[in-house]
């Protein structure tokens, strides 16, 4: 399977939501955005890159990408160069176009965009009708993407880095867990976390030499983390929920680094309610030093942290206004 049967959700979803723009715009040129998208066939497991010139709206099933081919794809990018993906080299093959017809998710649909570029793709739609309208992207409209396009290799070096320094699962399973203690759980519907679950605990991945990333990994949009004990926490998201336990790593389903997101996320939440400033990155940055060997990386989670702290502040802001509506009402 080209995407993993778990992300059929997500994915159809996601789907209906691009779907729903095209139909009142019909087409969408986002040339200028210079948007990489992996395209792949049933008959494939690779993902090739595209750089994405116009969306165009076919029937309620399918919308069509017409497309130019870069000169390095973003893997490549990164493999070579270590550059991080927003920085990836947008520049185009002159006169090497194409076109591709995506629908939803089915067991006879032939080409798949892979479901995180296709969340990319939804954020760009959003972002340009907003643009075309000359108005701000309601925050309920927005979505976030998984951390990075990270090569499966380096996911696995971060986590065995992780085992290494010993420390690090149990810091930051006991930073949310603390936080959770007083509060019991923490709503983040709103907030669109998506990270990456696995039914394999990360101790059974880590062994397995011949394991396909994007195969085993799905994505998962977050809805609540609560509570479980003095050392767990429960995370819940659409269908799927796991348990992530700072004592036993083999019932960890999910990357450390999107750990590391809850936390961050979990404390901006926090101290938005309490009016307290946000804390500095230096700790982090420190701490993300030692995990990850290529600077690009570092660089796209310090970006994260940013962007997980201004999402938090633009529900905080929005839940203000709309209490103080409530208010003015009564």
């Amino acid at each position: 399977m080209t995407v993993n049967p778990n992300n059929r959700e997500l994915y159809n979803d996601t789907f209906a939501k691009i779907i729903e723009y095209l139909k009142k715009h019909q087409s969408l040129d986002i040339v200028e955005a210079d948007l990489f998208v992996g395209i792949s066939s049933r008959k494939d497991d690779r993902a090739v890159d595209v750089l994405v010139n116009s969306v165009t709206y076919l029937d309620d099933e399918s919308f069509r990408i017409d497309y130019s081919e870069p000169v390095r794809s973003r893997r490549e990018q990164f493999a070579r160069d270590g550059i991080a993906e927003v920085e990836a080299d947008p520049d185009r093959v002159p006169d090497r176009t194409g076109s591709v017809v995506i629908r939803p998710y089915s067991d006879t649909t032939n080409w798949f965009a892979t479901p995180r570029d296709l969340i990319e793709l939804l954020n760009v739609l959003k972002f340009t009708v907003g643009a075309c309208k000359d108005e701000p992207v309601p925050f309920s409209e927005q979505s976030a993407r998984p951390m990075w396009l990270m090569p499966y290799r380096d996911m696995i070096e971060t986590e065995r880095r992780a085992m290494w320094f010993e420390k690090y699962h149990v810091v930051y399973i006991q930073r949310i867990v603390e936080l959770l203690k007083t509060r019991g759980t923490f709503d983040l519907s709103g907030l669109d976390l998506v990270v990456y679950m696995s039914d394999r605990n990360m101790c059974a991945i880590m062994s397995d030499h011949k394991l396909n990333i994007e195969e085993e990994f799905y994505l998962v949009r977050v809805d609540r983390i609560s509570y479980r004990d003095e050392r767990s926490f429960l995370l819940e998201g659409g269908p799927y929920s796991a348990v992530v336990d700072s004592g036993d790593r083999m019932c960890v389903r999910l990357m450390l680094l999107d750990i590391m997101r809850l936390s961050w996320m979990l404390e901006y939440i926090a101290r938005a309610d309490k009016n307290e400033s946000e804390r500095s990155l230096d700790a982090e940055a420190f701490e993300i030093d030692c995990l990850l060997k290529h600077e690009s990386l570092r660089r796209e989670a310090l970006n994260d942290i940013i962007d997980i702290g201004m999402r938090v502040d633009r529900r905080h802001a929005a839940l203000g206004r709309q209490s103080a509506e409530n208010a003015n009402e009564r």
